[in-house]
């Protein structure tokens, strides 16, 4: 019984996968939202 309620073995596999694509996506995030504020800082100039 208890077994069902441990995380299943393809899910342990996957975590890192998981965290490293959290992380990638974070990432990418605010590197758009700094591109998006520089884009706009430089509209703003003109």
């Amino acid at each position: 019984m208890t077994q069902v309620l441990l995380a299943p073995p393809f899910d342990l596999a996957a975590l890192p996968v998981l965290s490293l694509f959290l992380l990638v996506l974070s990432h990418v995030l605010s590197l758009s939202k700094g591109c998006r504020r520089e884009f706009v800082e430089g509209l703003s100039k003109d």
